[in-house]
């Protein structure tokens, strides 16, 4: 009401002075106000310029001496009543800052032709209103606000600029601490975008900053009225970008530590320098402890996949921290989970030793397997490990110890005054600080130490050392042993210090290895005597023992059942049995038959040749059909007659000869045949259905366990056992999708509890997975994974 009353009284001011010299002119008034007027949104200037008529009127008004001096003042308050009653109706509405530019260009859009104040004058009317928008309109404010921030970030600092000053003249004064705000946003999008999976580069963080001051510091120090060399700024910044690379490089440690080591190492010594407070350490470690269990320690895993992530984590850990003092949490933290893993000591031993897959008596260590071994080998002979003492040399020069007092070694001042000092200037440790039992953790230690601390005691790997090193002298060709076994015999010895051991036991099997080397030392020099004898065979390799020292690791030497020799294999023992009883008067030598191996050459009808090294009871199996009763083949019950050897130990030995092809099943007569021609065999039993062509002609890949239990109940029987390890099958491919069967015989080893039982081979799994996809239950896939078939009622 007021506004109109205001408005009114102006108007008819206005008239009056105007009727006061010509009353004509009334209407050119009306006209021009009409114009000028911002609320008149239907007959106003409509942003358009003005007509003829107006621009006449505007000289008859405006430039007319005769009317009164106050007319050109009354259009001006005209003028500011009208913007300010149009702004005030129409502020609220407002939204972004395009809107604010649209208003204001609608405002001075009448100015450019009517020159009726100062720039001053309506710059102060335009930053009030201005301020007063800026204040009251709580979303433009955030609007505006975000506005600048994304055009910051977007790099389009020519309207970013534009709008801050724009804010700037609204409030009449500079708003230092949004820039600054905006600019450590900038800081983190710009170190997320250039040091995230940056792990093979050095100097990221000073790289980045530079790259960073180099293209956006001008434009900031710009809005920051600020000199471009201004350091306390500046400083501030670096300071940012190294706690952002801290940020980045925790939340990727996993990557760092174990995937990408140690490809990583220049991250892993930038680390170092940008780790400066116990927070920092303790968070980091925290993250790689929740990491390294969400991503390792799961039975889809294997034992060789944990111990060289371990590795590689502790190799990282100790590169980071020079103090020791981290690791051994990893080592705590890790140690129950993998003395879980029967297979834990085995695998370890398998790398330090660098056994290929030749030495490696474990049916179930696959390529993949292999190649992480290798990969832990590698890590394991690392040189810039072989000692940490360099570690705490470092932690020395820095003038600190774990008990935190200063290390005493100025020559130049009394003791007395050396320990005054340290207590006078002595800080405590934070209470931040990760701390650990050993006072000097690196002293006098290198990584394979660090290693076997996560085994429960030291006699879980000695004893598992001796049998492997048993099995290998038992196995060894030629009596030259590998440089490697004997490193790794004198690495442990020295490592435990047999000499100080508490279990005599212990130390007497250890100390054994040198009688078993010395037997074999011996056992060659006496092999190249008897060698010289015309009588003996030249390709025969005794080695003589002294077995109770070599029954202490292993089980060779126990077992129930003998068997009979072939006969062409007992004499060439027996001859060395007599030549060995007149060089050795007095002693008789007793053959151990499950531990000798022979190299067999056999020749068929048809052209094959098979060589193969067996065993003495495989051997045995496959000479009995040599003998002349035997042409027309034998049964189950002839064979194990003939041999001596139990049902269970001659069918897997049958299987290796079927799987060889050496051997065929007549399944009309129920025994089994030399396969001396095996195409005219293969042609013979076309017809025959592709089950029982399977059973007859072992050369076809079949399954072991299949072939072994001839008929359908033993068949059965085999299917109930494995049935019992079918939940556990299901819950893994249900958490983890699909798997391959290595993966699935490692976890079924592990999760399946001793009551239930797994003792499957790895062959006779993927047995039991393929009867599963032929029931439907589960779908093979083209890479040779297997996964549940969703489409199969789980209960079935």
């Amino acid at each position: 009401m007021a506004f109109l009353n205001e408005e009114r009284v102006l108007t008819r001011r206005l008239q009056d002075c105007v009727s006061s010299v010509n009353p004509s002119l009334i209407d050119d008034l009306d006209g021009i106000l009409t114009w000028l007027n911002p609320n008149e949104q239907e007959s106003n200037h409509q942003m358009r310029p003005p007509s003829l008529r107006l621009k006449n009127g505007f000289k008859l008004l405006l430039d007319n001496k005769e009317i009164p001096s106050t007319f050109i003042e009354l259009i001006r308050e005209y003028l500011f009543l009208q913007t300010r009653a149009h702004f005030f109706r129409n502020f609220e509405n407002v939204r972004s800052f395009k809107e604010v530019q649209k208003l204001e260009k609608y405002y001075e859009f009448p100015l450019k032709y009517v020159n009726l104040f100062s720039t001053d004058e309506w710059d102060n009317e335009l930053n009030g209103f201005r301020a007063y928008l800026f204040s009251n309109n709580a979303i433009l404010r955030c609007t505006i606000k975000q506005r600048l921030r994304q055009l910051i970030l977007d790099d389009d600092f020519d309207m970013a600029t534009k709008i801050y000053f724009w804010i700037c003249q609204a409030l009449e004064c500079s708003l230092v601490y949004l820039i600054l705000d905006i600019l450590m946003d900038k800081v983190c999008e710009y170190a997320e975008h250039n040091m995230r999976g940056s792990y093979r580069k050095r100097y990221v963080v000073m790289e980045t900053f530079n790259t960073f001051i180099s293209k956006y510091w001008s434009s900031f120090a710009n809005m920051l009225k600020c000199a471009e060399d201004e350091h306390e700024i500046t400083t501030q910044i670096f300071n940012c970008f190294e706690k952002e690379f801290l940020r980045i490089r925790t939340s990727e440690i996993f990557e760092i530590f174990v995937a990408n080591y140690p490809d990583s190492s220049p991250t892993l010594l930038e680390l170092r320098n940008v780790l400066k407070s116990p927070e920092d350490f303790t968070h980091l470690i925290s993250e790689f402890l929740r990491q390294f269990e969400e991503r390792r320690m799961n039975p889809s895993i294997t034992t060789a996949e944990i111990l060289l992530s371990y590795v590689n984590a502790v190799k990282s850990i100790l590169t980071v921290d020079t103090t020791g003092r981290y690791f051994q949490l990893l080592t705590n933290f890790i140690r129950p989970y993998v003395m879980e893993r029967r297979d834990a000591v085995t695998t370890f031993l398998y790398a330090m030793l660098e056994l290929d897959v030749s030495e490696i008596s474990d049916p179930n260590v696959t390529s993949i397997h292999m190649e992480v071994l290798k990969d832990l080998a590698r890590q394991l002979k690392d040189p810039e490990f072989t000692s940490l003492e360099r570690f705490a040399a470092v932690e020395k020069n820095k003038g600190s110890i774990d008990t935190g007092f200063p290390v005493l070694f100025d020559h130049g001042k009394a003791l007395h005054e050396q320990i005054l000092d340290s207590f006078l200037h002595w800080t405590p440790e934070p209470s931040g600080t990760i701390r650990t039992k050993s006072n000097s953790p690196l002293l006098n230690k290198n990584l394979l130490d660090i290693i076997l601390e996560i085994f429960d005691s030291k006699d879980v790997v000695i004893n598992e050392f001796l049998a492997i090193f048993t099995r290998k002298l038992l196995a060894l060709k030629y009596y030259r042993l590998d440089p490697k076994w004997l490193r790794s015999l004198k690495l442990l010895k020295k490592k435990f210090d047999v000499r100080n051991y508490s279990n005599g036991q212990d130390v007497s099997n250890i100390n054994n290895i040198d009688v078993m080397l010395k037997d074999i030392k011996q056992s060659e020099e006496l092999s190249t005597k008897m060698h010289a004898i015309p009588e003996l065979s030249d390709k025969v390799y005794p080695k003589f023992i002294s077995y109770l020292f070599w029954n202490a690791a292993t089980e060779p030497f126990s077992k129930s059942t003998e068997f009979r020799l072939p006969t062409w294999l007992n004499n060439e023992v027996g001859k060395y049995a007599r030549v060995y009883s007149q060089m050795k008067p007095g002693r008789k030598l007793h053959l151990f038959k499950y531990q000798g191996t022979v190299e067999l050459c056999l020749t068929f009808d048809d052209g094959r040749v098979l060589e193969s090294e067996v065993s003495f009871d495989r051997a045995a199996v496959i000479s009995v059909f040599l003998e002349q009763d035997s042409q027309q083949g034998l049964t189950l019950m002839q064979i194990i007659t003939k041999t001596g050897l139990i049902e269970t130990t001659v069918k897997i030995h049958l299987q290796y000869w079927l799987d060889m092809a050496a051997l065929y099943l007549n399944f009309d007569e129920g025994v089994y045949k030399i396969l001396e021609n095996y195409e005219k065999a293969a042609q013979q039993e076309h017809n025959v259905p592709v089950r029982q062509l399977k059973c007859k002609l072992r050369n076809i890949e079949t399954s072991s366990e299949t072939i072994d239990n001839i008929d359908d109940k033993q068949h059965q029987q085999f299917i109930d056992s494995m049935s019992r390890a079918l939940p556990f099958i299901q819950g893994m491919l249900t958490n983890l999708g699909s798997l391959k069967p290595e993966k699935i015989h490692s976890f079924l080893k592990i999760a399946v509890p001793k009551e239930v039982g797994y003792s499957a081979t790895l062959t006779q799994l993927e047995t039991y997975l393929n009867v599963l996809v032929d029931e439907e239950r589960l779908l093979a896939t083209a890479n040779g994974s297997y996964k549940l078939n969703k489409n199969t009622d789980p209960k079935r």
